[in-house]
């Protein structure tokens, strides 16, 4: 007996339509999901958004960072002469202050940036370059600070084996990383920065 390709209903999404080579079962997640939230971001845009991130948090804090460290080494180099040692105590003790209030400040940019910018918009400063957001997957919106902390440490937690945390998403049918997985939300592009009054990522799920 002749067998006939199945036929979708009326209206059905171009989304369900069963690729060449695969079950009549298969869905394409990917497809799904970028009609009910929007596009995926592809791997390569996270990585720029990471590296923009990246490029942020240093300009922030080298500059004070590299600039009590010469301090220190000045300072101990100045406390070896007998007519310099207050002064260069004085300058080792400023420069170990300096590189001190570099990394405070490093340890709270990073929490902003990370956690709470990007719990309130779904973007760090990177991903707001790069037009890329990180929303829930039934809400179409910011999973919040909360939950975007647990993402990114299951994610750290996982890369300690091969970077599989991050690597995840590669294969993964629906683009989520482990951490993602965990906190349902996925990695969408957008069209235009994220208005902080209006949190919700244009052109998703509302």
């Amino acid at each position: 007996m002749s067998q006939h390709p199945q036929q979708l209903p009326p209206g059905a999404p171009a989304a369900t339509q069963v690729p060449a080579g695969y079950g009549a079962g298969y869905v394409d997640q990917k497809a799904l999901l970028a009609q009910r939230i929007g596009p995926l971001a592809d791997p390569l845009d996270r990585v720029v958004a990471r590296l923009w991130d990246t490029l942020h948090a240093m300009l922030r804090f080298l500059p004070l960072y590299l600039l009590g460290g010469i301090l220190l080494v000045v300072g101990a180099s100045m406390s070896g002469e007998a007519d310099g040692s207050t002064t260069g105590t004085i300058l080792m003790a400023l420069g170990a202050l300096l590189m001190g209030a570099a990394v405070v400040w490093l340890a709270a940019f990073s929490i902003w940036n990370s956690f709470l910018r990007a719990g309130r918009t779904g973007q760090t400063l990177g991903r707001q370059k790069v037009g890329i957001a990180v929303v829930g997957t039934e809400t179409g919106r910011p999973i919040g600070a909360g939950q975007m902390f647990v993402r990114l440490f299951l994610n750290s937690l996982a890369n300690n084996v091969m970077y599989l945390g991050w690597l995840w998403m590669l294969w993964d049918e629906r683009g989520q990383t482990l951490g993602e997985k965990a906190t349902s939300c996925h990695v969408v592009k957008v069209t235009r920065p994220v208005d902080p009054a209006n949190p919700t990522p244009p052109g998703l799920l509302r």
